[in-house]
């Protein structure tokens, strides 16, 4: 039997990339009332856009949930990197002492510098979804309010 030539262990960390993408993506909404006040305001005052309409932004979850999803994942990725793929990893580095420390060191220090640029990135992405937001509704005479650090 032939193993895979995509770890289990990588497979875990896409997943985990991915939802926390995806999370910093949809974060920041306008509740359905705060869209109806919109498209109300918009059909009143659509000539004349001198009046403002002030909504604020909400967010689904605290910022503090990439990096639980992403400590979970990364936990996760470890374990089964240690079942699956440590030995094999270690053989490739020479093998012995130093082969074992350095695949270890490898695992304990390098996935989680990973993940941890993958949670910048979400809030990367997060922040542009926000000022994307901001600047759309305030073309259109809306003045969205956001309470967040990088507004």
């Amino acid at each position: 039997m032939h193993g895979s030539s995509l770890p289990v262990w990588v497979i875990i960390l896409f997943v985990g990339v991915a939802i926390s993408l995806l999370m910093g993506y949809f974060n920041p909404f306008l509740t359905k009332e705060d869209k109806k006040k919109i498209k109300e305001f918009r059909k009143k005052n659509a000539p004349d856009l001198k009046q403002g309409l002030t909504v604020k932004l909400r967010f689904h979850f605290a910022g503090t949930a990439y990096i639980a999803i992403m400590m979970l994942a990364n936990l996760a990725a470890l374990i089964a990197f240690f079942i699956e793929s440590y030995s094999a990893f270690a053989a490739s580095l020479g093998g012995g002492f130093p082969g074992y420390t350095f695949a270890f060191l490898g695992a304990i220090f390098g996935i989680p510098l990973a993940e941890g640029m993958f949670v910048v990135l979400s809030i990367l992405i997060e922040q542009k979804t926000v000022k994307t937001t901001i600047a759309y509704y305030r073309k259109r005479g809306v003045e969205v309010l956001d309470d967040e650090w990088y507004n």
